[in-house]
């Protein structure tokens, strides 16, 4: 399941509701239920915004169980339900149970549609009364699409072209690594423990010079550099560090550095960048991307902390506002045990690639 907040929009009907799924969610849905969250007003306004792909018969109970928990904990009381693809008649089994799910749990179905896809012109209807519903207006020069774009957010063609930015590199690459990796861990733990505040200084610098190379378009390409960083996220004060880069004005060159090291990092080594690039993701408004970044993780590392946060965070759909308070009240202790290592002024302004030794040669 997908689930974003992304940027607020106010839509007259429910042709441009259908039609603004793509910047809602991130992509083109094919074959999916969206559940839309509606905000009181003339217009409505659209809030959380829960995706998933459309059950086979007999296994709806699943899917009904996903949209709804999430609903629940983001206090929203009106809700509209699209079906992407397959037929209008007869009306998937699972609009029913989703529609007695959510009237049991005090909120309001607003509207049941349904469209063929989510491109212009295509055909839409209202699934209580199939003759009523028509063309799918161009959204793509519309007030949205240029409101996604100004805050960042990338339309991909559909989920699949969204999930390459999550797919693993080839095998023989990631079993190279992971060799490589279970060496270096080792040595890593004897280097803090000997080398103590100096070598977490080093990782932390190593990590640093890794968003600003980012920022120029430079991103992790050979076996070391990899296998150097995913060492130094493994050191909990870099990992709790890293968290506040994805609060300030470094975190578009951070996220291309979490989503490079998601495709290229082998488990379990991987639940690191992933939990970091689906937190980022996911308080930018792309839910989806979230999601995806979030399953490596927790696939890769069951039980890991930081992915284990970034789960219930999804799954109860916490307002990116809030995760941004908590991630900094976060970040806030985090620096206090930085300064206690004489590491507090650390600014990733301050690193330059030529500081970080051979790795990045």
């Amino acid at each position: 399941m997908n689930a974003t907040a992304p940027v607020v929009a106010r839509l007259r009907d429910p042709a441009e509701v259908i039609a603004a799924l793509p910047y809602l969610l991130g992509f083109h849905p094919r074959d999916s239920v969206v559940a839309v969250t509606l905000r009181p007003g003339s217009p409505p306004t659209v809030g959380l915004v829960l995706r998933g792909d459309l059950p086979p018969p007999g296994e709806e109970h699943e899917l009904v169980d996903q949209i709804r928990t999430p609903l629940l904990g983001s206090g929203a009381w009106l809700v509209l339900l699209v079906v992407v693809g397959g037929r209008p008649e007869p009306p998937p089994a699972v609009v029913s149970m989703l529609r007695g799910a959510l009237s049991d749990a005090g909120m309001v179905v607003a509207d049941v549609l349904w469209a063929e896809t989510t491109a212009p012109a295509a055909r839409w209807a209202r699934l209580d009364r199939p003759a009523d519903g028509g063309a799918l207006p161009d959204a793509t020069c519309g007030p949205l699409a240029a409101a996604a774009a100004a805050a960042g957010l990338v339309t991909h063609a559909d989920r699949d072209e969204l999930s390459r930015l999550v797919a693993p590199d080839d095998d023989r690459a990631l079993r190279r690594r992971a060799s490589l990796l279970d060496a270096a861990v080792q040595a890593a733990e004897l280097d803090h423990s000997v080398g103590g505040a100096p070598s977490v200084a080093h990782d932390l610098r190593l990590v640093l010079a890794a968003v600003t190379a980012a920022h120029d378009g430079r991103l992790p390409s050979c076996d070391a550099e990899v296998v150097r960083l995913a060492v130094a996220l493994s050191e909990p004060l870099v990992r709790d560090h890293a968290l506040s880069l994805c609060l300030d004005d470094s975190t578009g060159a951070a996220e291309r550095l979490w989503l490079a090291l998601t495709r290229a990092t082998p488990a379990p080594e991987v639940a690191q960048p992933a939990a970091l690039a689906a937190l980022t993701a996911y308080l930018r408004g792309d839910g989806a991307l979230a999601g995806m970044a979030l399953d490596r993780a927790l696939q890769a590392w069951p039980g890991h902390r930081l992915a284990t946060l970034a789960d219930r965070v999804l799954r109860n759909a916490v307002p990116p506002g809030l995760l941004r308070q908590l991630l900094a009240d976060a970040c806030a202790d985090a620096a206090l045990d930085l300064a206690a290592l004489d590491l507090a002024a650390l600014d990733p302004a301050d690193w330059r690639l030529d500081d970080c030794g051979p790795e990045w040669t």
